[in-house]
């Protein structure tokens, strides 16, 4: 599940490694992990996964007058 944590939290994902997940990061976490922390307020869901794709404008010119 992607989250965007709202505080530092130091969490152990693999249950050996500590790692610190900064406050505003966004990151792809185990549900069982996310729920916690979403019910607790530590963290948000994140729904913007993806970006917003690329638009290409047609580039409009005048004619000029003789």
């Amino acid at each position: 599940m992607r989250i965007r944590m709202t505080r530092d939290h130091d969490v152990a994902l693999d249950g050996i490694n500590i790692q610190r997940l900064k406050q505003g990061g966004s990151y792809d976490v185990p549900e069982r992990f996310a729920n916690r922390w979403l019910e607790k307020g530590i963290a948000v869901e994140d729904k913007a996964i993806d970006k917003a794709p690329e638009t290409k404008t047609k580039k409009m010119t005048r004619k000029r007058k003789k």
